[in-house]
């Protein structure tokens, strides 16, 4: 069944703890969207008149890195338990979670890692643009 496609809740039972990081997971990867969007729509280079910002842009910029560093908590918080319950370390990676997790969420949590990384990737590339681009214009 395609990740999408994927029912909520649709563990291996009531004690599956899997559901709530799933949920985390996605909620993280919206936001990482929402930001990489916040931040195609303020490119000077791809907006005509160039000097101007729209008038939302800092909101909701900011509003956009709140919600990732709120997010971010919720994820450590369900990770630290998940581990205990799962008998792992507490510094375990996402990718040891998806080897210790029973199907369906080896496949789930290996494909969220793998959108949150290139999502992490692109808005990284777009820093380093922007870092480039400030860079040549303080010289």
């Amino acid at each position: 069944m395609p990740f999408s496609a994927m029912p909520a809740g649709s563990g291996t039972g009531p004690a599956d703890p899997f559901p709530e990081l799933a949920d985390i997971l996605w909620g993280e990867r919206a936001i990482l969207e929402r930001l990489r969007q916040e931040l195609v729509e303020q490119d000077p280079v791809r907006r005509p008149g160039r000097g101007r910002r729209p008038p939302h842009a800092p909101t909701q910029l900011q509003a956009a890195v709140t919600d990732l560093h709120t997010v971010e908590v919720l994820r450590a918080a369900e990770v630290e338990a998940l581990v205990a319950h799962l008998g792992l370390s507490p510094d375990a990676s996402l990718s040891e979670l998806a080897d210790a997790a029973p199907p369906p969420w080896p496949l789930l949590l290996t494909e969220h890692r793998a959108a949150l990384r290139a999502l992490l990737t692109e808005l990284g590339a777009r820093a380093r643009v922007r870092q480039r681009s400030l860079a040549e214009f303080l010289r």
